[in-house]
């Protein structure tokens, strides 16, 4: 019997992908933003690319930002698991819709498929 965790692709899927929960953006000029957010699946590290957003209407958007800074409790720290918060800053182009974003989906840094 095969389980996802044999199937190397599935495996990949699971280990190098996360959600967040955005829970309060507290700023998002064009180079970067600010927010705070929930782990709602998987781990988050610092050079993790947020690929996608869903928006409060349900919209989804593309992204290419950055983790560059994660923050609990005012110290900075290297892993973010569920069910845990934290304050993320994410460098990149922000999108004007990022404001109303509601859940971020992101990537394992070196795991994306090169264009």
């Amino acid at each position: 019997m095969h389980s996802a965790h044999n199937h190397p692709d599935a495996g990949a899927i699971i280990e190098n992908s996360s959600i967040l929960e955005v829970v309060e953006i507290q700023s998002a000029p064009s180079a970067q933003a600010v927010c705070v957010v929930r782990c709602l699946s998987g781990t988050v590290e610092v050079g993790d690319i947020a690929t996608s957003g869903v928006m409060h209407d349900g919209n989804r958007i593309s992204l290419s930002l950055e983790v560059s800074v994660m923050l609990r409790y005012g110290m900075r720290c290297d892993l973010l698991d569920p069910p845990h918060s934290a304050l993320l800053r994410l460098s990149g182009v922000v999108p004007n819709q990022f404001v109303n974003a509601s859940r971020l989906f992101l990537t394992r840094a070196g795991s994306m498929p090169e264009k």
